[in-house]
């Protein structure tokens, strides 16, 4: 180990290094004092840098809390209202004269609508169910038909020509089912007019003149709406007379099976709708 070494100061050195500490004890009080020790100018800005901070911070706050509380970052514009759907005095009269509560039996709604139905033309009779579940389809029979003529054509050349041109001369398409690599481009002219040929309606087929024969007469297809389990079907006119119109509603309901039926009703084309006792149907 080295030797210690004995540092011998004069006055004038001692002097110095206790001013030097003097100094050192003053600047650190200084520099651990609060904001209000700094002079008047110095300390104006930090208390303004403070509150605006605190500033910015409740807006953070605010924003942060009113997106906890919408769940968004922006809030979404109001949904459109939907326009109140307007009905005709004769409509409101003819509602006037049934029950909305009460179920009627077919032979009591059939006659009960024919009694309502005052149009001066020969209006449809429609039938509408509530299916229990969805994507409910197929064909039936009706006994008297519709009383509408429908037109079926049969996939071909001349066919593809006016489907794309975007035209649709007919009410029902039946195709073999090598036609539907050409029909599958046209899916969305197609489809939202019901027209898309399908096996489960018996449009797809290896014999088309058959189905064509068997479409083209009192039989007709039915399928659920896309997005609700609503079945609606043209069963007769009001020429039909009574008979008939019972006949046609009880095929259609037995066909797509009453255990799969929710509710029923049937109505003229401007009339108000009669609900239909099921139970009398079975």
């Amino acid at each position: 180990m080295g030797k210690k070494r004995n540092i011998v100061m004069d006055q004038n050195q001692e002097e110095e290094l206790q001013q030097r500490a003097s100094n050192e004890n003053k600047y650190a009080s200084q520099s651990s004092s609060s904001a209000y020790d700094l002079p008047d100018e110095f300390a104006e800005l930090e208390a303004l840098r403070k509150r605006e901070e605190q500033a910015k911070k409740d807006r953070e706050g605010n924003g942060a809390q009113k997106t906890s509380d919408t769940g968004q970052d922006q809030p979404k514009k109001a949904a459109k209202a939907k326009s109140k759907k307007v009905r005709s005095k004769r409509f409101k009269s003819l509602k006037k004269q049934t029950n909305p509560n009460n179920k009627y039996s077919l032979e009591e709604a059939v006659q009960k609508v024919l009694d309502l139905s005052s149009e001066k033309f020969d209006t449809s009779i429609e039938l509408n169910l509530q299916t229990k579940k969805e994507n409910i389809s197929g064909t039936l029979e009706l006994p008297h038909g519709t009383g509408k003529t429908k037109k079926v054509v049969i996939f071909d050349d001349q066919v593809l020509a006016q489907i794309e041109a975007k035209k649709a001369d007919f009410d029902v398409l039946i195709a073999k089912p090598e036609d539907m690599a050409k029909l599958a481009k046209h899916a969305k002219f197609l489809g939202p007019k019901g027209l898309m040929p399908n096996p489960k309606n018996g449009t797809i087929t290896r014999d088309p003149e058959k189905a064509a024969k068997d479409l083209g007469g009192n039989k007709i297809a039915y399928k659920t709406e896309k997005k609700a389990p609503l079945i609606h079907l043209l069963v007769g006119k009001k020429n039909f007379g009574a008979k008939k119109l019972q006949e046609n509603i009880s095929a259609a309901i037995t066909t797509i099976n009453p255990r799969q039926i929710k509710s029923a009703a049937i109505s003229s084309t401007m009339g108000p709708g009669l609900k239909l006792d099921l139970d009398s149907l079975s």
